[in-house]
């Protein structure tokens, strides 16, 4: 469960510049690590002067020691009470496109951050999500189908080696916490391929990790480079790996928050190519100062067995007009102060990255994106695809003491995150008719008004004081230039006119497209239900669209959602994306993290219908 760095408001406004405050990492360790003491986040200040919103780390990255040496809001563990059930769907209101849950459940232990893939030839489903039902170690789950519910099957563990040298190790075991699931189908090969983070609670190893399947029900292992070495890379099917130094305890860097793509068109000269993507944390050498996150990228041609040296992928134009502001003097005019990266491949085999800055203006964040040009991997940008992000600390309401003192919705305790999805509308013959699309939701229409606001208590539903209420919108933008300027944004849902205010929350969107231009964006909605209180409950719209400006909405959720029941009943975290995919065919995949009523733990549920029907 990669429970991701921060909330992708890449930077929370309300950190010391020298720490990076990390959202609660609430996940099941082992009983040895059970009584470590908790050591609090810190509250950020918001930047002055020169200095940048510091991004944040995965979720999941929290309870890694690295955040806890580098003070970057580690959180002791916490363990959730077992509960019987292994029910198929949980019912409710019907809906206009049936969904299922994807994973059994046996226990009141969650799954979140849900990553989805299909092999259109066959129709089988891969669906990736961290999944806490096994305790600690913690691991990404998998399930395949249909039918779902699909039992859990855990990648096999890489074992990590920390401090020593050779395959001498001081410390030596499965990671503590893996997860940030990302899967890809590779038509080339008719292979799957999922990749997640890894690391240690005890020592400052952590990497990322390849597993591969021909079925979805059997994965490879990664070994990393300290038991099989590797030319480049960090080991077999291990993308990377920082194994602490020789004391082990070297937190200099963590790797965090990696995505995958793979070049699936057949035309291009890299047909079948892997594609990570990862935010590379550097802090001074004794691990108390953030110096940079840039976005690297690694790739590989042996059905991801071993990897390229990374490359960094943040962008050659020097000085960035778009990043100006800085945590540290070195990184003025170097947009290298990233988060949560997403890349795509087009149909001349260009790699394009999306990822999250926090360098504007030190206050609101940025979209940036790059190109990647395989053949001698040079990189271009990185250009400015929206800015501003209205995802401040002052746009949002803070979480209550429950929470990590992060960003929150009015309602709501989850951290609220600006992770931003990406997709290509491939031409499939030239990359210059190539498409790009970026969605992502922010409170712009109350931005600025909710400076010191703190939710309510869970005894007021964690209500917003009298007057004030979120209104999250989903919003998306296209370019049709490679990524060197986009449209402005247009809202998604479409619940209300563009611009105007109704109070109602939307969020956590991600996007698709297909050949044939047929663009889809799935996303939480809380239009749906008015009791006990408008603004409160979630459902789920996936809306559809060939122009951006009329819209099809489709339903896909059956029942309302408290996510204030989720995350071992505190609702702290709810995962930081959803995912969806669309094929050719016009087939909608749909992923998403709901709370069936009822429980108090969250799930991963999949709407699978054709655009032409629904």
């Amino acid at each position: 469960m990669a429970y991701q760095i921060g909330t992708y408001t890449l930077f929370n406004k309300k950190t010391n510049l020298a720490k990076l405050s990390l959202a609660l990492i609430i996940i099941l360790l082992t009983s040895t690590l059970a009584a470590t003491s908790m050591v609090k986040s810190t509250p950020r200040q918001e930047p002055s002067g020169l200095a940048s919103k510091i991004p944040d780390l995965s979720y999941l990255a929290t309870s890694s020691l690295a955040a806890k040496v580098n003070n970057m809001g580690y959180n002791a563990p916490q363990t959730g009470d077992d509960h019987h059930d292994d029910n198929g769907n949980d019912g409710g209101i019907p809906n206009a496109v049936n969904a299922q849950r994807v994973n059994k459940d046996y226990n009141k232990r969650p799954q979140d951050e849900p990553a989805v893939t299909v092999n259109p030839n066959t129709g089988t489903v891969v669906v990736g999500g961290n999944d806490y039902g096994i305790g600690g170690p913690i691991g990404g789950g998998v399930y395949t189908g249909p039918p779902f519910p699909g039992d859990t099957y855990f990648p096999p563990f890489s074992l990590m080696c920390a401090g020593g040298t050779g395959s001498s190790c001081i410390y030596s075991a499965p990671p503590i916490g893996t997860g940030d699931p990302a899967l890809v189908y590779s038509q080339r090969y008719n292979e799957y391929y999922y990749t997640s983070i890894g690391f240690s609670a005890d020592n400052c190893a952590s990497g990322v990790y390849l597993y591969r399947s021909l079925n979805g029900l059997d994965w490879t292992r990664p070994i990393n480079k300290r038991f099989a070495p590797t030319a480049t890379g960090g080991g077999i099917r291990t993308v990377t790996y920082w194994d602490g130094g020789p004391s082990g305890q070297d937190c200099s860097i963590f790797n965090d928050k990696e995505w995958i793509a793979v070049d699936n068109t057949p035309t291009s000269p890299f047909y079948g190519r892997i594609y990570v993507t990862w935010s590379q944390f550097h802090f001074d050498p004794l691990a108390t100062v953030y110096m940079s996150s840039p976005i690297v990228l690694a790739y590989s041609d042996d059905h991801g067995n071993t990897f390229s040296n990374p490359i960094d992928v943040t962008g050659t134009i020097f000085p960035n007009p778009n990043c100006t502001f800085f945590s540290q003097p070195a990184n003025a005019g170097k947009c290298v102060e990233d988060q949560f990266s997403v890349p795509q491949v087009g149909t001349d085999g260009t790699v394009y990255v999306a990822f999250i800055n926090g360098q504007h203006d030190g206050h609101r964040d940025q979209y940036l994106l790059t190109r990647v040009h395989p053949a001698g991997f040079t990189v271009e940008g990185a250009f400015l695809a929206t800015y501003p992000v209205f995802d401040a600390s002052d746009d949002y309401p803070t979480q209550d003491g429950g929470g990590q003192g992060r960003s929150t919705l009015c309602n709501s305790n989850f951290r609220m995150a600006s992770t931003e999805g990406l997709a290509v509308k491939l031409d499939g013959t030239s990359g210059t008719n190539d498409k790009l699309y970026i969605a992502w939701a922010d409170d712009r229409v109350k931005a600025g008004l909710f400076a010191g606001v703190t939710v309510g208590p869970r005894s007021s539903g964690y209500a917003c004081p009298s007057g004030k209420m979120t209104d999250n919108d989903v919003f998306i933008i296209s370019s049709s230039d490679h990524g060197a300027t986009w449209t402005a944004p247009k809202q998604v849902n479409q619940d209300k006119p563009q611009g105007s205010v109704n109070n109602i929350d939307q969020f956590y969107p991600w996007v698709s497209a297909n050949h044939n231009g047929q663009v889809v964006v799935l996303y939480n909605d809380r239009r749906y239900d008015t009791t006990p209180i408008p603004n409160k409950l979630s459902r789920t719209t996936v809306g559809v669209t060939t122009n951006l400006a009329t819209w099809k909405e489709v339903l896909v959720q059956q029942f309302p959602t408290n996510y204030d029941d989720a995350f071992f009943g505190i609702g702290a975290f709810i995962g930081d994306y959803n995912n969806v995919l669309v094929t050719d065919s016009g087939t909608v995949y749909g992923v998403w993290t709901a709370v069936a009523p009822g429980k108090t733990d969250s799930d991963i549920y999949i709407a699978i219908f054709n655009i032409s029907s629904s």
